[in-house]
C-alpha cells in the first residue's frame, strides 16, 4: 500500500494560527507599553477592530512615536523601534525613515541637523527618487513655515542634501558623467 499526502488536520493550522496570533498580540503589547513609556498619545480602543483600520490609525502614530522617543533616545534606536512598530502592524517599511527623516529636519536645535541620522533614514528608502521626493517635501514644508524662516543652517543642510541626491539621480539617469559632485562625501 503506498502512502499517502495528507493535509495536516485543521486542528494543526489552527494552532499555528493561535500562536501567530499571540506572538503579534504580546508585540504589540509592548510596543504599546512603549509608546506609554514615552508619551505617545493613543487610543488603546482604536487597536481594536477591522485590521485595515488598526493599520491606518497606527500609521498616523509613527510620526508621533518618532518625535516623542527622538527626545530621549538616539537616532538609530528610534528608527528601530519605528521600524518594529510598522512591521508590526503592517505598515509600508519606507513609512519609518520618511518620517524619521521629516523629524530630524523639522526638529532643529542649537546642536544643529542630526547629518549622519539623516543619512541613515535616507538609505533606508528604496531608490534615489524615494529620497529626493521625501526630502523634497521637508524643504517645501520648512519653505512655508515661519518657524524655519530665518534657520538657514537647516535650509543649507536640507538643499544640500537635496543637491547630492540630485545630483545622484541624474548620474543613474545619464550615460555620461554629470558635473554636479556630491557635497557630503557620497560616491
Amino acid at each position: 500500500m503506498r502512502a499517502r499526502n495528507k493535509k495536516l488536520p485543521e486542528r494543526s493550522d489552527r494552532s499555528i494560527q493561535s500562536t501567530t496570533i499571540a506572538n503579534n498580540m504580546a508585540l504589540v503589547a509592548s510596543l504599546i507599553a512603549v509608546m506609554k513609556k514615552y508619551g505617545v498619545a493613543f487610543e488603546p480602543k482604536n487597536f481594536e477592530g477591522e485590521d485595515k483600520d488598526i493599520v491606518e490609525y497606527a500609521q498616523g502614530l509613527v510620526s508621533s512615536l518618532i518625535e516623542m522617543t527622538g527626545e530621549a533616545t538616539t537616532s538609530g534606536e528610534v528608527i528601530d523601534l519605528a521600524m518594529e512598530y510598522c512591521k508590526c502592524f503592517g505598515i509600508d517599511e519606507h513609512v519609518a525613515p520618511q518620517k524619521q527623516i521629516e523629524y530630524i529636519l523639522h526638529s532643529f536645535s542649537k546642536e544643529g541637523v542630526d547629518e549622519e541620522g539623516l543619512r541613515a533614514a535616507l538609505e533606508m528608502l528604496p531608490s534615489t527618487a524615494a529620497r529626493l521626493s521625501t526630502l523634497r517635501k521637508c524643504i517645501i514644508y520648512l519653505e512655508g513655515t515661519s518657524r524655519y524662516a530665518t534657520c538657514y543652517n537647516l535650509h543649507s543642510v536640507a538643499l544640500e542634501f537635496y543637491y547630492d541626491h540630485l545630483g545622484e539621480l541624474l548620474r543613474e539617469c545619464c550615460d555620461e558623467d554629470v558635473i554636479i559632485e556630491p557635497k557630503h562625501g557620497r560616491r
